[in-house]
């Protein structure tokens, strides 16, 4: 799993920042085969980013373009998207899906600086089985589990407040503010 950035983000319009990563698999198995990999994100149906000073940024990771199917755990009674992989005459096969990320709008009131957090250490995984053995909650405590761990980070730029007024330097005084 690639890490996810948006980079130089201006706030103070009140939209949404898209961005993506990208998961790369690569299965093997017998020809006749197809492979369901399952995703599970312990994390909450939002992320959040943190600048380390106690302000944030929420987000949410999609398995569409059009942010209709949230990238959930498998777990919940909304399930997770999955992936099914034919294995073919070749017995493997390799491929890659897009995972979208958003940053949600309304975070005008946060300072510039940079926000992130490591998305992984045991809260995302993907299951893997074949799809005969059926969905993934019905194998979820026997599927071979591979988990996975990335980043996600924004930069704001642009301040959520206006500058006041600048003090000038009285050419009189020794003392004054730039």
């Amino acid at each position: 799993m690639t890490n996810i950035s948006c980079s130089s983000i201006n706030v103070s319009t009140g939209k949404p920042f898209e961005a993506s990563g990208i998961f790369a698999y690569a299965c093997t198995g017998d020809s006749r085969q197809t492979v369901r990999i399952s995703t599970s994100w312990h994390i909450g149906n939002v992320g959040q980013l943190d600048d380390g000073a106690g302000h944030t940024l929420l987000y949410n990771r999609f398995s569409d373009e059009s942010h209709a199917t949230v990238w959930r755990s498998w777990f919940g009674k909304v399930k997770a998207p999955t992936i099914d992989v034919p294995i073919g005459r070749s017995e493997k096969a390799t491929g890659s899906v897009t995972v979208f990320t958003q940053l949600n709008s309304g975070h005008q009131g946060v300072p510039p600086g940079t926000y992130g957090a490591t998305v992984g250490r045991g809260h995302v995984s993907f299951d893997y089985d074949t799809v005969d053995k059926g969905p993934c909650d019905a194998s979820e405590h026997s599927m071979p589990i591979s988990r996975v761990s990335f980043t996600v980070n924004a930069i704001v730029t642009s301040p959520y407040f206006r500058p006041s007024r600048l003090l000038h330097r009285s050419p009189h005084s020794s003392h004054g503010a730039t």
